[in-house]
């Protein structure tokens, strides 16, 4: 894998979208995105209450790229400030090339194809850039927007966890789905 990706932030674009460094100004969309219940439904994480827990979350997000753990962008559409999502690279397995992809927008951008978009060139971005062997992510599978955009990605599932997950006092079930740098070619 290559770990020069590291030496600058990678700013990514696309034909609609922007993809940058996450920034303490980001933290009101970003709230407004992981405070939505709606949009936390599968994330199986507790959904934000407070600004500062935001915040903090950014300050892990860059600190993980300055330690080469991940990489995580900001969704921007072209010409606007506003953080519509994020889309990240993380659980970098340097020992065996493999990469894991998570992303989020807000509910009023869903169903625009934006999130294939982003994937789409995040996922050139592992293949070509890092160098990374295969791109896995990890679903609720009752989630079925996720698993339908990585199936028309190319990934194919690879296993299926039973309440292999401890969420909120119940145990949760976990889809993993990967694509290989051959079935990208």
């Amino acid at each position: 894998m290559d770990y020069s990706i590291f030496d600058t932030f990678p700013n990514l674009t696309t034909e609609r979208l922007t993809l940058q460094l996450h920034e303490e100004s980001d933290v009101d969309d970003l709230f407004i995105l992981r405070s939505d219940p709606q949009v936390m439904t599968y994330m199986d994480k507790p959904v934000a209450t407070d600004k500062s827990v935001v915040l903090q979350k950014i300050k892990e997000i860059r600190q993980d790229f300055a330690e080469k753990k991940g990489i995580n962008w900001t969704m921007k559409l072209k010409n606007s400030n506003e953080v519509i999502g994020y889309m990240s690279l993380w659980r970098i397995d340097y020992t065996n090339h493999r990469v894991e992809i998570g992303y989020a927008l807000k509910k009023e951008y869903w169903k625009q194809g934006l999130t294939f978009e982003a994937a789409k060139n995040v996922i050139d971005f592992a293949f070509n850039k890092l160098k990374a062997h295969s791109v896995m992510a990890n679903i609720n599978p009752e989630n079925k927007g996720s698993e339908s955009l990585l199936l028309k990605l190319g990934f194919k599932q690879e296993a299926y966890f039973r309440e292999d997950f401890f969420f909120q006092g119940e145990f949760l079930d976990s889809a993993i789905f990967s694509l290989l740098v051959s079935d990208w070619d």
